[in-house]
C-alpha cells in the first residue's frame, strides 16, 4: 500500500501479479449517449467533475491498525476537494495472501451525482477466462436487468460483452457474487463481494471509451480493466436527446453515506467462494 496515494500499487500472491495497476477510487464511466443528452439539456455538466477524481483522492492518514501472526490491517483516510468527498479504505491482508478491501465513503450535500461508486484495476490480459455468478448471460445495469437472470456464466473477457458503434460505457453485470479471472495455467484472481456487487471486465480503460467517438480509436492494451462496483446509475433512456434521457430517480447515485467490502484471493488452482472467509 503506497501511503502517498492510499492504494494498493502492487499485489503478487501464489504466481500471480494480482494488478497491473493501482487499485484505484472510481466514480466515472464513459459517457453513454443518454448521459451526454441529459447532461448537456438539463444543465448537469457538473457530473463532468468525477472525472479522474480518483487522481485527485489526498491522503490525510495511512497505518497499521492491528498486526496479528498472519493478518495485517491498513487504514487510510482521505478526502477529495472536488467533488468534496471522504474517503475510508481498509484493507485487511492475509498471510494466505487474500485481501478483504473495506470501502467507506460520504458524498457532501453540495457534490453533483456520481455515476458509480466503486475501485478499479488492471490485470494482464492473459487472465482472460471470465467466469462469474451474477446476472447474465448479456450485459445488464440497475434499470435494464429484469430480463436477465442469476446464474454461472463463462467466457472470454475480450469478446463476451458486446460494444457499440458508438465508444461508450458496456459490459456491466448486476447482483453479482463472485467472478474470476484465470489464465491458460489455471492461476487466477477470486473477487467475491461481501454483498452482491456490479462488476465488467473489458479490453479497454474507461477514460479510452469516454474519449474515443469511434471504434477505431479504441486501444486495445495487454491488460484488462477491472470493474468492481458497489453500484452503478441505470442507463436511463425514455428517449436519447432531452432530459429525459436521465435515469428515473429511483437509480440515480445521490450524495450520502456508502460502504461495501469484497475479497481479492489470488489462486494457482481451483478455489471455491465459499472457504474465503477473514
Amino acid at each position: 500500500v503506497d501511503k502517498k496515494s492510499g492504494y494498493i500499487t502492487s499485489y503478487k500472491s501464489k504466481g500471480v501479479n494480482v494488478i497491473s495497476s493501482p487499485l484505484k477510487l472510481n466514480f466515472w464511466r464513459a459517457e453513454t449517449e443518454n448521459d451526454e443528452a441529459y447532461r448537456n439539456s438539463k444543465k448537469f455538466k457538473n457530473e463532468l467533475d468525477w472525472i479522474k477524481a480518483e487522481d485527485r483522492f489526498k491522503v490525510s492518514k495511512a497505518s497499521v491498525i492491528s498486526n496479528k501472526k498472519g493478518k495485517v490491517v491498513i487504514a487510510v483516510n482521505g478526502e477529495i476537494e472536488n467533488p468534496k468527498t471522504s474517503v475510508n479504505l481498509t484493507y485487511t491482508v492475509l498471510g494466505n495472501g487474500q485481501v478483504k478491501v473495506t470501502y467507506n465513503t460520504t458524498i457532501d450535500a453540495s457534490a453533483p451525482n456520481p455515476p458509480r461508486l466503486g475501485m478499479q484495476f488492471d490485470i494482464s490480459n492473459q487472465y482472460n477466462n471470465l467466469t462469474y455468478y451474477g446476472k447474465g448471460p448479456h450485459p445488464n445495469y440497475s434499470d435494464r436487468n429484469y430480463g436477465s437472470h442469476v446464474g454461472l456464466f463463462s467466457g472470454d473477457a475480450k469478446t463476451m460483452s458486446y460494444m457499440y458503434a458508438y465508444p461508450e460505457e458496456y459490459g456491466n453485470h448486476t447482483e453479482t457474487r463472485w467472478f474470476q479471472l484465470q489464465n491458460k495455467s489455471t492461476k487466477g484472481v477470486l473477487v467475491k463481494g461481501d454483498k452482491n456487487i456490479s462488476f465488467s471486465v473489458l479490453p479497454f480503460s474507461i477514460y479510452n471509451l469516454q474519449e474515443a467517438k469511434h471504434t477505431n480509436e479504441l486501444v486495445e492494451r495487454n491488460v484488462l480493466s477491472v470493474q468492481v462496483d458497489l453500484v452503478q446509475q441505470g442507463v436511463g433512456g425514455d428517449n436519447t436527446w432531452s432530459e429525459k434521457a436521465r435515469p428515473h430517480k429511483e437509480y440515480l447515485i445521490n450524495p450520502g453515506t456508502y460502504s461495501y467490502s469484497f475479497y481479492l484471493a489470488p489462486f494457482s488452482s481451483i478455489i471455491k467462494p465459499e472457504t474465503i472467509k477473514f
